[in-house]
């Protein structure tokens, strides 16, 4: 909601120094809009930049479910926002994506993992 855009935005506020956090607002409704943010960071080797991306990507999605905001948008979910489904969706609809896997892929084998929270 428009209501906790200032609060959401102010709580994107990278808790690395020398980071840099780029925002903006692509579509925009009625009810709300969606805040893509874009954090700059310099590491030095790989494996450095991994950590802080999984650092800041813990922290976006806290920030995200404390503001009652949504993880996912458009884009869906995906195995990167997988640990926030079940707060996202809640478990009446989690319960349903399981119950159509079960029904359309029993032994497993599409993406096994990559969405649905185990029941």
């Amino acid at each position: 909601q428009w209501s906790e855009w200032p609060r959401l935005h102010i709580a994107w506020r990278p808790p690395l120094p020398a980071s840099l956090l780029l925002a903006h607002i692509p579509p925009a409704y009625r009810d709300g809009a969606s805040l893509y943010n874009t954090w700059l960071h310099v590491a030095p080797d790989p494996d450095q930049a991994l950590e802080l991306w999984q650092q800041m990507k813990q922290i976006a999605g806290e920030v995200i479910m404390q503001h009652g905001a949504t993880i996912s948008h458009h884009h869906a979910v995906g195995s990167d926002h997988k640990p926030w489904m079940m707060q996202e969706r809640g478990a009446g609809q989690v319960q349903m994506l399981q119950a159509a896997k079960q029904i359309f892929d029993p032994h497993g084998i599409m993406n096994p993992g990559k969405l649905i929270p185990d029941s």
